[in-house]
């Protein structure tokens, strides 16, 4: 399980964090939504050990993990894809996940069996050799994943996966992030596309202006009166749930 408690985090005079706060468990997804500029990246940038927080602990099955960097948090089972995938066009699909799997593996051929597993279970193995400089978008988050994967996480940080993805790929997304829960990962997601959001979460946090103002289910948050007055500068109408849009600029950010 991961643990955040009390995190804060500053740049110069700008107070970007203020006392987060949540829980993700394992075989289960947390997707983190917020307007832009709510702190969604810089959170986690300090889980990833991108950041250190000015103040707070990040903990990983009880082990503090606060600050370490990120090729330590990597080792102890925190992984991560980014929006931009660091993904090499000029190799192929099966040379991008084999390279991954040699920092774990005891030899190439170990590497390449590991590497074969992950890109079946995504359902790449047809692409294997195909330069992912030639694939489209979605496919190339699916290579991100089994680049993830094969590390055998503890804690799959997502970043905004399905940015850019026509409706038909955020299905097939979402079906492939619902494979890595399979595996008992601990999902945490920066998400924008309420489509995912509300396909895949198993809890929801909401922030607004570097805090978390509200936490539980979609449905629980989406009725929170504070988590509307962020999105949409109003106080909740008659209705009994409001739909966020979690692309939506907060108040005074228009």
């Amino acid at each position: 399980m991961l643990s955040v408690s009390n995190v804060a985090k500053s740049f110069g005079g700008l107070h970007v964090l203020h006392d987060v706060n949540f829980t993700a468990d394992s075989a289960s997804i947390t997707a983190l939504i917020g307007p832009n500029g709510a702190g969604k990246s810089t959170l986690v940038n300090i889980i990833g050990g991108v950041l250190k927080p000015d103040a707070g602990r990040v903990h990983l099955d009880g082990e503090d993990v606060t600050g370490v960097p990120s090729a330590t948090a990597f080792a102890k089972g925190i992984t991560r894809t980014f929006q931009i995938s660091g993904n090499v066009g000029s190799l192929n699909v099966f040379e991008s996940v084999a390279v991954a799997a040699y920092r774990q593996a005891r030899g190439y051929r170990q590497a390449n069996a590991l590497a074969r597993a992950e890109l079946e279970r995504f359902e790449l193995w047809e692409y294997r050799d195909q330069q992912l400089g030639s694939i489209p978008t979605a496919l190339t988050r699916l290579v991100d994943f089994a680049r993830a994967m094969v590390s055998r996480p503890k804690v799959l940080l997502l970043d905004e996966v399905m940015a850019g993805l026509t409706p038909h790929e955020v299905d097939l997304v979402i079906r492939q992030v619902g494979t890595c829960r399979e595996q008992g990962v601990a999902i945490v997601m920066i998400e924008h596309v309420m489509q995912a959001v509300e396909a895949l979460a198993d809890h929801v946090v909401v922030l607004n202006q570097g805090q978390v103002i509200a936490s539980g289910s979609l449905g629980d948050v989406s009725r929170n009166a504070e988590v509307v007055e962020a999105y949409l500068g109003t106080p909740p109408s008659e209705r009994d749930e409001v739909r966020v849009p979690a692309d939506t600029p907060a108040k005074g950010q228009q």
